[in-house]
């Protein structure tokens, strides 16, 4: 009898401890998939704003400006395939991996650490 009570106990907090994994799961999966849109959005603005029109600035300039731009624009689509692999893969190892919690317990904690890199692309 003491060893069933054990391990009512025992699931009860597995299930307690699974359910707050998810709510991170949900978490991570909706700041990556903002942080996708957003970095969508500026890196628009960045293509948008590689047209200049070539005969008021100098050379010099100019080659600074799109050399910024052009690098603002590749680290918005690297934080973009990154946040978008980050929101796809991330739930689908957590459904999809070993047996046991082990997979959601590792799915959040690499989309944990994942997205300490995906924050300082975006903000470069």
């Amino acid at each position: 009898m003491i060893q069933a009570i054990k391990n009512e106990r025992l699931t009860g907090v597995q299930v307690r401890t699974l359910e707050i994994r998810y709510k991170e799961l949900e978490f991570w999966k909706n700041t990556f998939t903002t942080l996708a849109g957003q970095a969508a959005m500026l890196t628009g603005f960045c293509y948008g704003g590689l047209s200049i029109d070539s005969d008021k600035p100098s050379w010099l300039v100019q080659f600074g400006y799109l050399s910024f731009t052009t690098t603002a624009m590749g680290f918005g689509l690297l934080t973009i395939v990154i946040a978008s692999l980050c929101g796809m893969l991330g739930p689908g190892l957590a459904l999809r991996g070993p047996e046991g919690p082990s997979s959601v317990h590792k799915a959040v904690d690499t989309m944990k650490e994942e997205s300490v890199m995906c924050f300082n692309f975006f903000m470069l």
